[in-house]
């Protein structure tokens, strides 16, 4: 290809996609490039391993070099991280490594939506309330290039493409784009900005800089737009002030800044208030002005739909045309006050005050609205007339959880009750101004509950859309001819699952790809389906144990396949329709070199993995993964670790290339992993993942132990019973204190639980309604919680981690529970707390210890 990056143009659903069941961790000394951050949804910590890369996978892109040479330069970084490590077992390097071409194909690929810039994190910002400081810049200089003079676009090169028949790269799906943002400078001082957005004629650009983690997805940052061609740069966002009476332009940090769909406005949200901005006039105009950051949000998600609903740092929805969008507004008065403490190095602690709702708790308000660019009317939408009386059936505090327009005035909306549980599809007609519920269904009928999984996928040609529905407790896809459709036809059947909906469509041979699991839940194979639902095509070898995922072109001729595992993952660029066609895939060279990296892991002590079923005393079956020592000796006596999350729908358990913190103990302690998904996590179907409602709690111990206890048992010779610890974090750590709680000593000696939920009446409200239902009196909430805590002073010693700043699972969890041990008289524990750390345990230096404590206390166990 020539020297253009590649980043792909639609946004990831989640900053941790479901079939990325992983806790990874690993003891690194002095690596500046890693970071972690872990997700009580999925348990999934989300890894930096290059700067290049942001939290969600955004490729930030500087100086242009051919992408053969890029992946080199990254393999040779990481070959040398290697070598450093040689005789020292399979600590960091390994992982490092083995990961990393994963990533070089994420930065050429990088997902991005309208310019969706969210960065996740939970990082607490300091400044004046808003984000802002004094950053003042000479107007004199503020349009200048570089002072060299070099621009970073080659003349004559702005729509520049590369090889591959792009026959659709610039219409949407991917763009390609080359341009040094390295030189990029404002008023004579560098911005060192990331990419954030592109026009589709590849004519202007918008950047961001100097961001500060807010939450999970959102930041604060200074935005940019760039004219390609001129260089010139201007503020998205600014105000002015006097000096010596020079007008001196000060940029503002907003929450994002994206492109129309027309590219003929920048939209963005200054202190939870929307604000458009016209390219041609370079004028500003603010959309909402009741927005305050705090009760009132505008377009921007609170705390809680930004974790649980919408995994996104917005809420505004553009027609096709961008002649209008639609945006959610949040009114959280009522929503209960989270303190959280930051002690830093103040006399006094700083209190940030946090909107969260807990289980019981008012929710936030939400409302949908319509904004005319033209006319600039903001129109709110109405509720679905059937119910302008009876707004009790859902509820005052319903979810939107999707929004999405099917045509230029139907405006198409999912929401459900507080618990997630009750489900109405929603279509707004514009012209008509009325809503009308076309689909309404309760989710009793699977024993399950709703959540997003994969985006509603709108067809060309007024064909209507495809969306995820649940057909004989699986899920699958159904057309719906038109946004009025009540009905929908099934495209997919079947005893398995598709995973995340439609993922590519072709629409001259009205061919729709996907993802799904070929009825084993540890794989991920891509698939082709006809529009009508009567030719169903697995494109991946379905005979074979694999994880695949794929990126499509906006015509569906092209597409990036990514092998995943069980080997090391690999991506290549292919035409879809040759796929079938003999040698082709094969014939098809990949996008990184894996060559290098096969050599180098033959320098180290990589523990080998096996997939094994095991069945329960009721003929429940569940998935394990046994990982041991490279040189591994029947005659020897091993330790266990065994490594848990067990959320309700999410898998730990797949057959992706994953090498991280529990494969490293494997390696340096001589003991063998497992892991176990217990009944009620994902890819099974619901019958399998319905055994979790309402049942937070009861079947991840049971399952968990008892798998240990016949794997223990089958394997007696070569098994030390008396070296037996369970792990995990987040949901992970509710799950290893609830199985030492349920054991009583008598399988697990040994465990860790890092940040915690103990009780789950402290966690926020919809993750926990949805699982849970509402608080009542049948004592669902108090079964869930840990209490049984004397059954603890029969473990030989366990160790608890947290963290004072999490907004996600608050320190008062961890807190109560130490207390209750206290009553009971419990002190064969350690504790360890991180000042001012969030979720992901990463403040200062914190990531690094945490890790560091992990390894030393469980080579205590063990020895």
């Amino acid at each position: 290809m020539n020297d253009h990056t590649v980043i792909k143009g639609h946004s990831l659903e989640s900053d941790y996609p479901i079939g990325n069941e992983s806790d990874d961790g690993i003891i690194h000394d002095n690596i500046d490039d890693f970071d972690m951050d872990m997700d009580i949804e999925n348990g999934n910590p989300e890894i930096d391993y290059y700067p290049g890369l942001s939290k969600t996978g955004h490729s930030f892109l500087g100086q242009p070099e051919s992408m053969a040479s890029s992946i080199k330069r990254k393999i040779k970084k990481f070959l040398n991280l290697l070598n450093s490590y040689q005789g020292r077992k399979l600590i960091i390097g390994i992982f490092m490594a083995s990961t990393a071409i994963v990533l070089f194909a994420l930065m050429l690929f990088a997902g991005h939506s309208g310019g969706d810039a969210s960065l996740p994190g939970g990082a607490v910002h300091e400044g004046n309330g808003d984000g802002n400081t004094e950053y003042p810049y000479d107007n004199e200089k503020q349009n200048s290039g570089s002072d060299s003079g070099e621009k970073g676009l080659p003349e004559n090169d702005v729509q520049n493409l590369a090889k591959m028949s792009l026959d659709d790269m610039r219409s949407g799906k991917f763009w390609v784009f080359d341009y040094n943002l390295s030189k990029l400078q404002y008023g004579g001082n560098m911005l060192n900005p990331h990419l954030v957005s592109v026009t589709k004629d590849l004519k202007k650009f918008i950047v961001s800089s100097e961001s500060e983690d807010v939450w999970r997805h959102s930041s604060l940052a200074r935005y940019w737009i760039v004219d390609a061609e001129t260089q010139e740069v201007t503020p998205v966002h600014y105000t002015t002030k006097k000096s010596d009476s020079v007008e001196i332009i000060v940029p503002l940090k907003i929450s994002y800044a994206a492109f129309s769909p027309d590219g003929h406005f920048v939209y963005f949200n200054y202190n939870s208030n929307l604000f458009l901005k016209d390219l041609k006039s370079g004028k500003s105009k603010q959309i909402t002005k009741d927005g305050d950051g705090a009760n009132i949000l505008n377009g921007k998600p609170d705390w809680v739909y930004e974790e649980e609903v919408l995994a996104s740092d917005r809420a505004v929805y553009w027609d096709n045309k961008g002649s209008k969008f639609a945006f959610i507004k949040w009114d959280d008065t009522n929503v209960p006050v989270y303190n959280l403490e930051l002690f830093g190095d103040n006399k006094y602690p700083k209190i940030l005050e946090l909107k969260y709702p807990k289980p019981g708790f008012p929710n936030p308000v939400v409302s949908l609205y319509v904004y005319h660019i033209e006319s600039s009317k903001i129109i709110k939408v109405k509720q679905p007339e059937d119910q302008e009386k009876d707004s009790d059936f859902l509820g005052k505090d319903f979810i939107i959880y999707q929004t999405t327009w099917i045509s230029e005035n139907e405006l198409l909306f999912k929401r459900t009750d507080r618990s997630s549980r009750k489900i109405q599809v929603c279509v707004f007609d514009v012209k008509e101004n009325k809503t009308k519920v076309v689909r309404a269904y309760n989710t009793d009928e699977y024993n399950g509950w709703y959540k997003n999984n994969g985006a509603i996928y709108v067809l060309p040609d007024n064909l209507g859309y495809i969306d995820n529905v649940v057909h004989e407790k699986h899920d699958h896809l159904a057309h719906f001819k038109s946004a009025f459709d009540s009905e929908g036809d099934l495209i997919t059947s079947g005893d398995w699952d598709v995973i995340g909906g439609v993922v590519g469509y072709n629409a001259e041979d009205k061919q729709v790809y996907f993802i799904g699991t070929s009825g084993n839940s540890l794989q991920r194979q891509i698939y082709r389906v006809s529009l009508d639902g009567t030719i169903l095509t697995g494109l991946t070898e379905l005979d074979k144990i694999h994880h695949y995922s794929l990126d499509v072109s906006k015509t569906g001729k092209w597409g990036v396949i990514k092998y995943g595992g069980p080997e090391l993952p690999t991506q290549k660029l292919v035409e879809l329709d040759k796929l079938l066609d003999g040698d082709y895939y094969d014939s098809i060279p990949t996008l990184n070199e894996v060559e290098k990296v096969e050599e180098t892991l033959k320098n180290f002590e990589v523990p080998t993995k096996e997939y094994i079923p095991i069945k329960l005393h009721d003929d429940v079956t569940v998935n394990v993964i046994e990982v041991k020592p490279k040189d591994f000796d029947e005659s020897k006596k091993y330790p266990i670790l065994v490594s848990v999350y067990g959320g309700p729908g999410i898998q730990k358990v797949s057959c992706e290339f994953n090498y991280g913190f529990e494969e490293v103990v494997s390696s340096s302690l001589d003991a063998i992993i497992l892991y176990i998904d217990p009944r009620g996590t994902g890819g099974s179907g619901w019958e399998y993942r319905g055994w979790a409602r309402d049942n937070i709690g009861y079947w991840e111990p049971s399952d968990i132990t008892e798998a240990t206890i016949i794997y223990m048992n089958e394997r007696e010779s070569y098994i030390d019973k008396e070296r037996v610890a369970i792990w995990g974090w987040s949901y992970g750590g509710f799950t290893t204190l609830k199985s030492l709680e349920f054991d009583e000593g008598k399988t697990f000696k040994y465990g860790i639980a890092v940040a915690p939920v103990t009780n789950w009446e402290l966690y926020d409200s919809i993750y926990t309604e949805r699982y849970m239902g509402v608080l009542s009196e049948d004592n669902k909430y108090e079964d869930a919680k840990i209490s049984n805590f004397e059954a603890f002073g029969k473990v030989v010693q366990f160790l608890v981690i947290h963290g004072t700043a999490d907004d996600n699972v608050h320190y008062q969890n961890t807190l109560q529970l130490l207390h209750e041990f206290d009553i009971a008289g419990i002190e064969n524990y350690d504790v360890h707390v991180f000042t001012d750390s969030d979720h992901s345990i990463r403040h200062d230096n914190a990531n690094v210890i945490v890790y560091d404590k992990l390894y030393n206390w469980l080579a205590t166990a063990f020895n």
